[in-house]
């Protein structure tokens, strides 16, 4: 025979998960009811404005050599100003992603002299030699 605590233990645990069940399915028809709710809105959208395209110069950096080299380019600016930047930084990271530049050269640190256990010749460039302790 089952023990009666048992029997106790497993008819709540029957009951709570009944109840969390119709409280899970409330809500669910309540998100649909909000979310098909929301769709229904016939407020109307303004249109987009159209505003006339303008010479704009764009300065590109060039890692390579260390260069900017100025572009012009036909851009539609909107009138408003937080519209106007982020048109004008979406052309010019276009622009950067479009050219394909090659990546910038790797500087490396200096290696100090001062202490002959400090320097590795494997970490050296290919091109240079180890520096020789001072005795």
């Amino acid at each position: 025979m089952i023990p009666r605590y048992q029997r106790i233990l497993f008819w709540t645990l029957a009951g709570c998960i009944l109840l969390m069940t119709l409280f899970l399915l409330r809500g669910c028809e309540q998100a649909h009811k909000r979310l098909t709710a929301s769709t229904a809105d016939t407020t109307p959208i303004a249109a987009p404005t159209t505003s006339a395209t303008g010479d704009v110069t764009l300065y590109l950096a060039s890692d390579a050599d260390g260069s900017i080299t100025a572009t012009t380019h036909k851009i539609a600016l909107p009138q408003e100003p937080t519209l106007r930047a982020r048109t004008l930084l979406q052309a010019l990271l276009a622009e950067y992603v479009s050219t394909q530049l090659p990546p910038p050269p790797l500087h490396r640190p200096q290696q100090s002299t001062t202490s002959s256990s400090s320097t590795c010749p494997s970490a050296l460039p290919q091109d240079s030699q180890a520096p020789k302790p001072k005795s």
